[in-house]
């Protein structure tokens, strides 16, 4: 079954801010120019006149606030709200089809070609990504209104035969337009996915299959920005002896260690997240308060010795709580180093907090 992912619509809308820029200024100065003609050319004593005239500030309007909102959304401390900008999008492209299809019917009545709304439909798929099914039941709207539009017309003409040719190209036209947004669609997607495999490749260790040093240095300039700092920790996590244990049995015996040691540590990340740090060592983020943490370190031991190994697997680490002060990503891994150093020092298998 087709499914849509919203979250990747408002991701591509994020990527794509500046062409929405662009189409907006655009269609405002176009509507301007409309409304500029419609003042010199208009008799406004003939309704249709109005209701043109009408549209083009409607529209006006819709694309002026979609510009002063993309200015607000884009900024960094709103950026989380771009959930809002695109239910903006959504009801601005609903607006233009129905602006279009209005057009379009007017136009009709004064038997021209509904130019607008070939033109429109066929162009709103190129500048943004949106929901092809929502949008094709659009286009099927939009093509009933313009043929009934078009059988009233004809009723009105001394030559009433019907153009069968009109109605045929019109939904030719809606049928080669949906199978353009599905596909656009389809290939956007396959692209997100493709991207995203990367991303995550490139965030992950390939042996243990947490997340690695370049996670950690984006995770840590993160905590650096946050406005409060103080409800982190960083626990900087050592196998002990495992030189011992790769000199002894083997780097493959290793590899198998540093394993299970990872799959023991995931069973309690319900608040954190895991980095390989370089070696035998992994950072741990987390929220978990001092007492929280001593028990989490002890529990990781406990499960460790009632894992069947040759050499008693243990682990010691060093915890240090970020203050407000942090601001350094080196100084807060330097200092949680230390931290480990000192647990190393005093006794294997403890967990050591970081004291000035």
């Amino acid at each position: 079954m087709f499914k849509v992912d919203q979250t990747l619509l408002i991701e591509n809308l994020k990527k794509n801010i500046k062409s929405s820029y662009g189409v907006l200024i655009a269609i405002s100065i176009l509507e301007i120019l409309m409304i500029v003609y419609g003042l010199i050319t208009f008799n406004f004593n003939e309704p249709i006149r109005i209701v043109y005239f009408i549209s083009y500030f409607v529209l006006l309007a819709a694309s002026v606030t979609g510009i002063f909102l993309l200015t607000y959304y884009k900024k960094e401390k709103n950026i989380h709200r771009f959930k809002e900008a695109y239910f903006y999008s959504f009801f601005y492209v609903t607006l233009l089809c129905i602006w279009s299809t209005l057009i379009s019917a007017l136009d009709t009545f004064n038997g021209n070609f509904p130019f607008t709304f070939l033109t429109v439909f066929i162009a709103i798929p190129f500048f943004c990504l949106i929901d092809p099914i929502i949008y094709s039941l659009y286009g099927v709207i939009g093509t009933i209104a313009l043929i009934i539009t078009n059988i009233f017309y004809t009723q009105s003409l001394e030559d009433k035969t019907i153009d069968f040719g009109y109605y045929v190209n019109i939904v030719i036209f809606l049928l080669i337009v949906i199978l353009a947004t599905f596909k656009s669609y389809e290939v956007v997607v396959t692209r997100h996915k493709n991207e995203e495999t990367l991303r995550i490749q490139s965030l992950t260790d390939q042996l243990t299959n947490v997340y690695n040093r370049r996670a950690l240095d984006l995770k840590i300039n993160e905590l650096m920005n946050l406005k409060d700092k103080t409800n982190y920790s960083l626990i900087l996590i050592d196998i002990d002896k495992f030189k011992e244990i790769n000199d002894k049995f083997g780097h493959t015996y290793g590899d198998t260690c540093l394993k299970e040691v990872v799959s023991v540590i995931s069973k309690y990340l319900s608040k954190m997240s895991l980095f390989r740090y370089g070696g035998d060592e992994f950072i741990v983020t987390t929220t978990l308060n001092r007492d929280e943490i001593n028990y989490f370190i002890n529990q990781i031991n406990n499960d460790l010795r009632l894992i069947d190994n040759k050499v008693g697997l243990q682990i010691s680490a060093g915890v240090y709580n970020l203050t407000n002060n942090d601001s350094k990503p080196d100084d807060v891994l330097y200092k949680v180093d230390k931290a480990l150093y000192e647990s190393k020092v005093i006794n294997s298998g403890k967990c050591v907090f970081f004291n000035e």
